[in-house]
């Protein structure tokens, strides 16, 4: 009944909010990019990126990048949520720059307005390497989704097929509330 595994979940990291007007300068901790397809319906859930996801039929499907960081002002984690646009100019100004994606490389982060993309914008390697093995800061992004923490070693497939029962149990019931919302 009882087991000493560790704990059933992890605590999140807090998403980068970036406030219009303002810049965050942020910390990478790891060069790896978590690349998930999303569904909004009165909260967010994941996309089974499958020709059965239920949830594609009924609503749009966003993309989003997340990247983990240290945060300069507060000296906090969190996770920074890209667009398919900001990953793209962030790729052209590295290489125009002649740097690479690597933890310990500072980014400034800015926007125009509250709908408007983000902008990363390069500065250069902070001189120190800070990094965050996948498993904890990718377990504490998919806490944000309510999954289960990744295993040691486990790689990323794995914990995708691991979950995919859930996410698809999770997508039904929004299927059945996007019904029942449309009869009314």
């Amino acid at each position: 009944m009882f087991a000493t595994d560790g704990p059933a979940c992890v605590a999140r990291w807090p998403l980068v909010r970036v406030v219009p007007g303002q810049t965050t300068v942020v910390e990478l901790l790891s060069a790896e990019w978590i690349r998930l397809v999303t569904h909004y319906h009165r909260a967010t859930t994941l996309c089974l990126e499958t020709e059965k996801c239920p949830l594609c039929f009924y609503l749009p499907a966003r993309v989003y990048w997340y990247l983990p960081v240290h945060l300069q002002a507060s000296g906090t984690m969190g996770l920074l949520e890209c667009s398919n646009t900001a990953c793209s100019t962030l790729e052209t100004r590295l290489r125009f720059l002649d740097l690479k994606l690597e933890a310990g490389l500072i980014l400034e982060c800015s926007r125009q307005g509250k709908k408007s993309p983000v902008r990363l914008e390069p500065v250069g390697p902070s001189g120190r390497l800070r990094s965050a093995p996948l498993e904890l800061w990718g377990s504490a992004l998919f806490a944000v989704y309510r999954l289960p923490p990744i295993a040691p070693r486990e790689r990323l497939e794995d914990y995708g097929d691991r979950v995919a029962d859930r996410v698809a149990a999770r997508a039904e019931v929004i299927v059945a509330s996007v019904k029942a919302g449309k009869k009314q």
